[in-house]
């Protein structure tokens, strides 16, 4: 079986790309990194310092173990499965919550000691579950078995900050660009947790990289640090949140297109009432037609202070977008131009205000 990879990175032919030193940001109780939305309408909160928490009837609950305690306290990444909550940690690997029988279930088989700090976390069309990880590169569950895919295999680094599955396979975000990874010809999906069973591994041929022709992309406005922390696919665009310089779109003709207006560290991306909108450190915007041949964002006047960064956004079953902060905030909007608190962390839990 064979597998492609396409590297999209920010570099010359001959050099290797300069990333940009740790950002030093001020220490919160309870940034929220990830919210999700299972099929009833109920709201998980994956944060780092608290937790996970659950919003059921307007109520916050943390979500702890059977000696009531947190299992992880930093959660990079949620992800709804069915039945299943999978939850990406920052130091403590993947876990997995059964939401109808309110249990946490051992993941087995386990990813192994090197998939402890998590970012990406993503479910294929073909059944496969991806991990990607802080400086391991990433991983499948095929069939039962956990399979490396990293530089190693391929992958142009082991720094995964995002997954996105495509119909024909993923993209990785990673610490030095962008690269697509095709999925084999066939596959069986992955069994829940509890019931996995092992299976032989796949051997993985060296795979291709590809740069940028010219070792640059997208002209004037490309980005000088290649960290990409968040993907999300959209039609046939594929649309990158980057570390330091704002949002891009990838079109399948192999073009980069920079959103124009956006800047900055881009946290969070979501599809909201037909726009795009785009959450990150220097505020939030509004694309209004993303698949434009050079779409533009549009400023969204903030109802919190200056300075606040902004860290993911989730669509409500009630047709609302909210919209999770590094200092532990909540905000909801119904028009995208009033907005209100929803939920604060203080003193130990999420409260309303």
């Amino acid at each position: 079986m064979l597998w492609l990879v396409v590297g999209i990175i920010v570099s010359s032919l001959h050099s290797t790309p300069t990333l940009a030193a740790p950002l030093r940001l001020p220490e919160y109780d309870a940034v929220v990194r990830s919210m999700v939305v299972d099929q009833t309408g109920r709201l998980w909160i994956g944060s780092f310092g608290a937790g996970l928490w659950l919003v059921d009837n307007g109520s916050a609950s943390p979500v702890l173990d059977a000696q009531g305690e947190y299992p992880s306290r930093r959660i990079s990444r949620l992800l709804v499965d069915g039945r299943y909550l999978w939850v990406a940690t920052a130091g403590e690997g993947l876990l997995c919550f059964d939401m109808e029988a309110r249990v946490w279930l051992p993941v087995n088989p386990d990813p192994g000691p090197t998939m402890r700090a998590l970012h990406g976390l993503a479910r294929t069309t073909d059944g496969r579950l991806l991990l990607g990880s802080v400086g391991s590169g990433a991983a499948e569950l095929w069939n039962g078995t956990w399979r490396p895919l990293g530089r190693d295999q391929g992958l142009g680094d082991d720094w995964v900050n995002d997954i996105a599955p495509t119909p024909s396979g993923a993209w990785f975000a990673t610490s030095r660009g962008v690269w697509h990874v095709n999925a084999p010809a066939s596959t069986t999906s992955s069994p829940p947790p509890e019931t996995a069973a092992g299976s032989p591994p796949r051997e993985l041929p060296p795979a291709a990289t590809w740069l940028y022709p010219g070792g640059s992309c997208c002209g004037p406005d490309a980005w000088e640090n290649p960290e990409v922390n968040v993907l999300l696919l959209l039609a046939s665009h594929t649309f990158l949140g980057t570390m330091a310089d704002g949002a891009f779109r990838h079109d399948p003709d192999g073009e980069t297109r920079k959103l124009a207006g956006t800047r900055g560290s881009i946290q969070a991306m979501c599809l909201w009432q037909g726009t795009l909108w785009v959450a990150g450190a220097q505020g939030l915007w509004q694309v209004t037609d993303p698949t434009a041949r050079r779409p533009t964002a549009t400023p969204i006047p903030p109802t919190w202070e200056p300075g606040v960064v902004l860290k993911s956004l989730v669509v409500t079953t009630r047709g609302s977008l909210l919209i999770g902060t590094q200092d532990g905030r909540i905000f909801e909007t119904h028009d995208g131009s009033t907005f209100t608190l929803a939920l604060r962390y203080a003193d130990g839990a999420f409260r309303r205000p």
